[in-house]
């Protein structure tokens, strides 16, 4: 049975099929076009990969996609074009742009893309313009760019969360200010990309951590970044950034390196100053101005006491000049009455004297009368008990013929105390004598 593909001369390989698909395509694209769309996924490997997209009237969906590249020749062109124009431009997500571009199929690939030739700017700005101008109403409207400034900035702020590129120019400008400032200051650095596609999720994941701090561990956050082009600092032309700085625990200070350019970070941001160097000024004059009120409010009080202590040497040496007089003059008035007073004194007490010289003469007088009968009567009392004791002397009863007997050193009181056969020793008045007791014979 025939098939209809028998007559089907050609067979491709798949190269030559992409080949030819590009070639058709050419034909029926065969000058480059404007192609307008919002930029989504950019990829910088050198040269620039990204996709562009059409959403739809709500603006979230994507309707149609396609992939594109920009070869690093072709960004260096573009790049230059607008910077001679003195404008900020950075290719990045959820921006709409203009694009000159050649439809191309990648043969070895089979893919489908555009190649970028050119930007037109005016179209470019004026649609990333109305996307700032939007972004800035509605953080306006929710409340956001006010935020952060109702937070007061410490009196001394000496305790910083730094968000920026660790060891970049930024970092070192923001440090050796701060220690030239010669003040304790306690720097945190969360170490963050300044510039890119990450740059939303590494700026806002280093806001958050501080804003974990607790009260009384942080004063101050500072966003900072070094000098580069206007491009670059498009990077905070971006609302999530401004909304994570809103919402901060802590007030922020943005210095992203530009004497001129204000993005919407800046704008959501407490305070904003051009570079980091003129952060860590700020800083620095703030603990300054600290130090030198107090000393100032020093000096006030000192002299205020100064003067306190002035007046008062005045007010008492008056008031010891009154209080002198008042007491010379007391004196003067009363002296008078106190002369009387003290002859009445002196009278009274030497006729009170004279009457108690009198009584206590006397009582004198009756004393010694009385003392003398007590003294008579006791002599006579010692004499009579004197002569008691000598009557009852041992020694004078031996002298009236009587003897003690002694047996064993014991005085004998009874008869029964000396059996016959025992010895005895007498006593007399002049000796003593040793005897045996042969009878004994009771009576008296």
């Amino acid at each position: 049975m025939d098939s209809i593909f028998e007559n089907i001369p050609k067979v491709f390989t798949v190269l030559e099929l992409n080949t030819a698909a590009c070639a058709v395509l050419k034909r029926g694209f065969p000058m480059p076009v404007w192609v307008a769309g919002e930029v989504q996924r950019v990829s910088d490997k050198g040269h620039i990969y990204f996709d562009l997209v059409q959403k739809g009237s709500g603006g979230t969906q994507v309707v149609a996609q396609v992939n594109a590249v920009m070869f690093a020749n072709i960004w260096a062109k573009v790049s230059n074009k607008f910077k001679e124009a003195g404008i900020a431009f950075a290719l990045k997500s959820d921006i709409e742009v203009k694009f000159l571009c050649e439809v191309d199929i990648w043969a070895k690939g089979g893919k489908y893309s555009i190649k970028i030739l050119d930007v037109d700017p005016a179209y470019t700005l004026g649609k990333v313009a109305l996307a700032r101008a939007k972004i800035i109403e509605e953080l306006r409207k929710a409340g956001l760019l006010e935020k952060n400034k109702r937070l007061d900035i410490a009196a001394v702020p000496l305790r910083l969360g730094l968000v920026t590129s660790y060891n970049s120019a930024a970092y070192h400008d923001f440090i050796n200010e701060l220690a030239i400032s010669g003040f304790g200051f306690s720097v945190e650095v969360y170490d963050s990309l300044m510039q890119g596609e990450n740059t939303q999720n590494s700026v806002t994941a280093a806001l958050n951590h501080f804003s974990g701090f607790a009260p009384g561990e942080l004063d101050v956050i500072v966003v900072a970044r070094g000098g580069g082009s206007k491009a670059d600092l498009g990077w905070f032309d971006n609302k999530k950034i401004a909304e994570t700085i809103a919402n901060c625990s802590f007030p922020v200070i943005t210095a992203l390196g530009h004497q001129i350019d204000t993005t919407i970070a800046d704008l959501a941001a407490n305070l904003t100053v051009k570079t980091p160097t003129a952060a860590a000024q700020y800083l620095a004059a703030r603990v300054k101005a600290f130090m030198d009120d107090l000393v100032q409010r020093e000096t006030d009080i000192l002299r205020s006491c100064a003067e306190a202590l002035s007046g008062g040497r005045v007010s008492l040496q008056n008031i010891s000049l009154r209080l002198e007089s008042d007491v010379s003059g007391y004196f003067r008035l009363h002296r008078e009455r106190l002369l009387a007073a003290r002859h009445t004194v002196a009278a009274r007490a030497e006729r009170v004297f004279s009457r108690d010289q009198q009584f206590l003469t006397a009582a004198a007088v009756s004393l010694e009368g009385t003392l003398n009968k007590i003294f008579k009567n006791q002599r006579q009392r010692v004499q009579y008990s004197e002569g008691l004791i000598q009557s009852l002397d041992p020694v004078n009863v031996l002298k009236r013929g009587y003897s003690v007997t002694f047996k064993d050193g014991k005085a004998v009181k009874t008869i029964s105390d000396v059996p016959a056969g025992t010895t005895i020793t007498t006593m007399l008045v002049d000796g003593t004598f040793v005897s045996d007791v042969k009878e004994t014979s009771p009576g008296g």
